[in-house]
């Protein structure tokens, strides 16, 4: 996946590290399933961030720099929010390749930020590469302990879906700092996350979606990026579909590694298991190379073949990911998904 186109630990990480137990997962095995589940069932939702509160915005992929960054450092500057910068971002001699630092570095900047109870919310920099490789040095028990708005998408879909599940945290698959920040992107934001702008129910409609299977579901959602869901299978942070309300997204994967990754989730029961599913924006989704001319199957074939029977709502084209005006999607909130008013329904606010 091309998503390019789009540090030293605190003492308070490593001394709330030594208090807590020895296991971080926060999960346990679950005979049911054969497969690992959290401990806590109850929803942690976020508090919101309240005017003149303060951000961190960090690099858990790849590095960035100041200018990249730019328009995010206008629109929470603008919102009045105090900002901090990781070091992954400050510092611009990296020398880990598509990295912005090592796993350890990258993982213990981030648990800085989590246990500073200043910090109302952490904003990933950007995408890229690399965030997998941190997901078992995190320490969820902590991040349950100290809920904060945790924002992303692209690589970061493995992070958001492993605190998810492993924390119980509410988390969000939206903008990187390294974004564009249009007025749409920035309205909905607002009306999610800033506690002086936040609504308790938020209806989307978008009379230009595709009806790949007609219905009407209510679910939780879950979801992000297609690489990044199916690299955590067979993990501990593999995401959990069972009625749930999937969104899928992706960039610059040609049809037959669409085509194997939707194989993938459907061998592994994700859409037998799942209330409906919701498609974002594919940019050569009728594009059938480069297999001979005409012989690959489009991205927009692919979907119907392993979806248009699938006897639940299942939507196509819808504003998030790699695209410039996104909707953000808080992944474990219920909502509503309504094929006939093409709608998506919030049925809960996503903040506390």
């Amino acid at each position: 996946m091309d998503r390019r186109k789009f540090i030293t630990a605190s003492s308070a990480w490593l001394a709330a590290s030594s208090l807590m137990a020895n296991d971080k997962s926060g999960s346990r095995f679950d005979p049911q399933t054969n497969s690992m589940s959290a401990h806590t069932k109850d929803i942690v939702k976020p508090k919101g961030i309240y005017p003149g509160g303060t951000i961190a915005i960090t690099a858990p992929a790849s590095p960035t720099s100041m200018y990249e960054i730019r328009n995010g450092l206008k629109f929470f500057n603008g919102m009045g929010c105090k900002i901090e910068l990781g070091t992954s971002i400050k510092n611009q001699k990296n020398d880990n390749r598509y990295l912005s630092g090592t796993d350890q570095q990258r993982a213990d900047e981030f648990m800085g930020f989590i246990v500073r109870p200043e910090i109302e919310a952490i904003i990933a920099a950007r995408g890229g590469f690399g965030t997998i490789r941190m997901l078992d040095l995190l320490d969820y028990n902590i991040i349950a302990a100290n809920p904060k708005i945790i924002l992303g998408f692209s690589d970061i879909t493995a992070l958001l879906n492993a605190i998810r599940i492993k924390s119980s945290l509410v988390t969000y698959h939206g903008p990187v700092a390294a974004m564009s920040f249009d007025s749409f992107t920035k309205t909905n934001l607002q009306q999610l996350l800033f506690s002086e702008h936040a609504v308790q129910f938020y209806e989307f409609k978008d009379n230009n979606m595709t009806i790949v299977s007609p219905g009407v579901a209510q679910g939780e959602l879950v979801g992000g990026n297609l690489t990044m869901l199916c690299s955590t299978l067979g993990t501990p942070y593999e995401f959990d579909a069972m009625n749930k309300i999937i969104f899928i997204e992706d960039v610059s994967e040609h049809g037959y590694q669409i085509d194997r990754m939707f194989a993938q989730l459907h061998l592994a029961g994700k859409f037998n298991q799942c209330k409906g599913v919701i498609f974002g924006k594919f940019s050569n989704i009728d594009a059938r190379k480069p297999f001979y001319p005409n012989r690959g199957y489009s991205i927009r074939e692919l979907i119907y073949h392993y979806f248009a029977d699938l006897g639940k709502p299942v939507v196509l084209g819808l504003p998030f990911g790699h695209v410039d005006s996104k909707i953000t999607f808080p992944i474990g909130v219920n909502i509503e998904l309504d094929t006939d008013k093409k709608s998506i329904v919030f049925l809960e606010s996503s903040i506390s």
